[in-house]
């Protein structure tokens, strides 16, 4: 919000955010900050200027959690509660779904759908043939590939897919190293 989105703005792009409802203000505390300090996302006002700027604000889901492994109730109070916050802080209903890790299977895709969701997006394997499970491919920090072209095709797009799927493997522990730190009091 304080690089690409002014740029973006500026020059007429549009763009999608994806925001975990349950912490729009609140600092990254549903991750582990494997050394780094946590980050603060975005407000409700943020957005809404944001918003009124072209960029879409679209779900990531209430809490961030692994939405394959949650019990149906849970999965539909999940995806339901992120939708319904956005609308009535942005008076505008999101479309779309980034599901959190990317990970996603056919019940999911599913209860998306019947939350009112229309696009949902994956991880980086998914291959467009679902509206609901198209792919995605992050952009870590650590990412030396930043050419969109370049992590398409060929040898280095396979090397940053691969990236980005280990990373989304890795950062689904982050709950379960949460509560272990939790125990110990940390």
């Amino acid at each position: 919000h304080r690089h690409a989105f002014p740029v973006l703005a500026d020059l007429g792009l549009r763009a999608l955010v994806f925001v975990i409802t349950d912490y729009v203000g609140r600092e990254n505390a549903w991750d582990v900050g494997y050394g780094a300090p946590p980050l603060k996302h975005l407000d409700w006002d943020q957005l809404a200027y944001w918003q009124e700027r072209g960029i879409e604000v679209h779900a990531h889901g209430s809490s961030h959690a692994r939405l394959t492994t949650m019990s149906d109730a849970q999965l539909q109070d999940d995806l339901s509660r992120s939708r319904e916050a956005i609308e009535r802080r942005l008076g505008k209903s999101p479309l779309a779904i980034s599901y959190p890790f990317g990970i996603v299977d056919s019940r999911v895709m599913r209860a998306a759908r019947s939350a009112g969701f229309q696009l949902g997006f994956g991880g980086p394997s998914h291959d467009g043939s679902d509206p609901m499970a198209l792919g995605r491919l992050a952009v870590y920090p650590w990412d030396p590939f930043a050419i969109p072209a370049v992590m398409q095709a060929g040898p280095l797009g396979a090397l940053a897919r691969w990236g980005a799927r280990t990373a989304n493997r890795i950062s689904v522990v982050t709950p379960w190293l949460r509560e272990q730190r939790a125990e110990r009091g940390q």
